[in-house]
């Protein structure tokens, strides 16, 4: 199965994404990664490019992710809190041309431009203001496969420079059939998505989980108590994918109405240099 195969899994007239007020259909998403893939063709990207990712959790990000990844292309996620120098490595190690971001960076440090003028920085909300009026991208070769690159996620660089983990949609895919086989995620769960979408452990359980299993998917851009527990209150929250920080202030600040849709929450821990991962199951009536 490759990555943006997953968008086809859902009912077309089913909620795949709610942010904010706005609400998207599996049908509204596979058509905004179709005009996301038109456009990212018609500006010069293709087959086998490395391209950057930077965002906060947006609906934009994941039509990014699945429009590069049709094309065949590689997507770069990049941690948005990072500073431009951090950023400017990871883009000349990777090899990117193409930027796709919420803000353009500046990347002159001491007067000079740190990766040279290549670089073309593109604003998630200019996608959005196109015509869609682009010719279609072609299909992806006949020998496109699943073990084709998808992805390269960058180490945080505590033992050294920052790697790049280089990951094949068969390795994506994978991980979201492991954690569909142990959570049984229902096309009825809405899961919340508030870690960030450029850490693995976000995107491959919160995003693409979901989509594995024709669910909806709740972003917030950032987690903040009183936001994160309303949404979990008002869009009957069904799944939580968390960290401690977030669950002990949600325990703290929560009331039992708050948290009576949560059946599952699922937390990544840090041990060490690994992320060993912890699941709770709520019955559905418990706070």
């Amino acid at each position: 199965m490759l990555v943006h195969e997953l968008i086809f899994r859902g009912k077309n007239d089913t909620l795949a994404i709610i942010e904010g007020q706005q609400q998207i259909t599996y049908q509204q998403l596979q058509e905004k990664t179709a005009a996301y893939r038109d456009f990212f063709y018609s500006i010069g990207i293709r087959y086998a490019d490395n391209v950057a990712l930077c965002s906060r959790n947006c609906q934009e990000y994941i039509y990014a992710y699945m429009a590069l990844n049709s094309l065949g292309a590689v997507a770069v996620p990049i941690n948005f809190q990072l500073s431009p120098r951090e950023i400017s490595y990871i883009i000349k190690d990777a090899g990117i041309q193409f930027f796709i971001t919420h803000k353009k960076l500046d990347f002159t440090i001491g007067g000079k431009d740190s990766i040279g003028s290549a670089l073309q920085q593109i604003l998630l909300a200019d996608i959005d203001a196109q015509p869609g009026q682009q010719p279609p991208a072609p299909a992806l070769p006949a020998d496109f496969s699943e073990e084709n690159t998808g992805a390269i996620i960058y180490t945080s660089g505590t033992t050294g420079t920052p790697k790049g983990a280089v990951l094949s949609h068969k390795n994506l895919t994978r991980d979201a059939v492991m954690f569909q086989k142990f959570l049984q995620v229902k096309p009825t769960d809405n899961i919340l998505c508030v870690l960030p979408m450029y850490h693995c452990f976000s995107w491959t359980c919160a995003v693409i989980n979901p989509l594995y299993a024709g669910a909806c998917i709740t972003i917030l851009a950032a987690f903040s108590p009183k936001e994160c527990l309303d949404t979990i209150r008002e869009r009957q929250i069904s799944i939580l994918y968390a960290v401690p920080s977030i669950c002990s202030l949600i325990a703290k600040l929560g009331r039992k109405e708050d948290l009576q849709s949560l059946r599952i929450t699922v937390l990544g821990i840090p041990f060490a240099s690994d992320k060993l991962v912890s699941c709770m199951q709520f019955p559905q009536s418990a706070a």
